[in-house]
């Protein structure tokens, strides 16, 4: 926030004081910011590809004895696949943000979602996107309680659907 934008929000008694704090910030900022070493970005860029490299070669350590080379290069891909156990799904994507389960007679299905997304285009399924359900206007006016009055509905980035603890497909928003 710059002074100017702070005199239209304080009185000119507290301006002076804001106008003071704002510039001794952006003086200390700058001090650190010229104190800092100027570090080009192609070395920037390679810390973060050996970081990476690093992480990769990590994971495929720790996947290999578990599941073998192959699998464990799938896992480290970051992509689901046919045929994969429950296991190898939270060993690769870790533990999911939620999950459905049903027992059937002959079968149990589960579904595994990770990284919640709000507003992902899709329209609340409660109220039908308008935000507001007329019935209910005595309750919180209205207001729908799934989609808190956007009528946006909230949805997962990638889901994982299993049968019988085995992969047998998946939808991927990334």
């Amino acid at each position: 926030m710059t002074a100017h934008a702070c005199s239209v929000l304080l009185s000119p008694i507290m301006q002076v004081h804001v106008d003071v704090t704002l510039m001794e910030l952006e003086g200390q900022r700058a001090a650190w910011l010229s104190a800092q070493p100027c570090v080009p970005m192609e070395e920037r860029l390679g810390k973060t590809k050996a970081t990476t490299e690093a992480r990769v070669a990590r994971r495929l350590a720790e996947f290999t004895p578990k599941h073998g080379p192959e699998i464990a290069a799938k896992m480290v891909a970051g992509k689901p696949w046919q045929g994969a156990t429950l296991a190898m799904m939270i060993d690769a994507f870790g533990p999911p943000s939620a999950t459905e389960e049903k027992v059937l007679k002959t079968k149990s299905k589960r579904s595994l979602s990770y990284k919640e997304v709000n507003g992902a285009g899709v329209s609340c399924r409660k109220c039908d996107g308008t935000g507001f359900i007329p019935e209910y206007a005595h309750i919180n006016n209205g207001v729908c309680t799934l989609c808190r009055g956007t009528g946006t509905g909230r949805g997962f980035a990638l889901i994982i659907q299993l049968e019988n603890d085995v992969v047998v497909g998946w939808e991927d928003k990334r």
